[in-house]
């Protein structure tokens, strides 16, 4: 007869546990503005819960808040919106949204003028100008 084989010791097994740290400056809030919401002004809110979610929708709320949202939560950010909050140096930040509005094209400032009721005149308003009409509405939201 065969011996009995000595039967090996398991050993213990050390699992490796990864720990997620959700990082604080990752966390979306909306900082609260000068003016009001724009939820709070009834035109606006109308026009922005109409429209569905597109590619402008993305943009301006690249624009406003200088990042992208989540798909689903887009609108209700831009409803939130309520002026742009300066941290440091204003004119730097100012000068980073005239940047972000140049590359729009002529048709983009439209939609986001009407979207904002901002009226203009398409056939003699200047790109520069609705910048401005735009940079002034968003950074004091001032209703009418």
């Amino acid at each position: 007869m065969r011996g009995k084989k000595k039967q090996t010791e398991r050993k213990s097994v050390e699992r490796l546990v990864a720990v997620i740290d959700t990082d604080s400056s990752r966390e979306f809030s909306i900082e609260k503005g000068q003016g009001p919401c724009l939820k709070d002004i009834p035109s606006v809110a109308y026009k922005v819960t109409r429209k569905t979610s597109d590619e402008n929708l993305k943009l301006l709320h690249t624009i406003l808040f200088a990042r992208r949202g989540k798909a689903a939560q887009i609108k209700t950010n831009i409803l939130g919106f309520s002026g742009f909050v300066w941290h440091g140096n204003e004119e730097k930040a100012e000068e980073k949204i005239k940047e972000k509005l140049d590359k729009c094209n002529k048709e983009k400032l439209w939609e986001f003028c009407d979207l904002f009721d901002i009226h203009i005149t398409k056939a003699t308003t200047k790109k520069v100008s609705m910048h401005m009409k735009e940079i002034l509405l968003l950074s004091s939201q001032q209703e009418d």
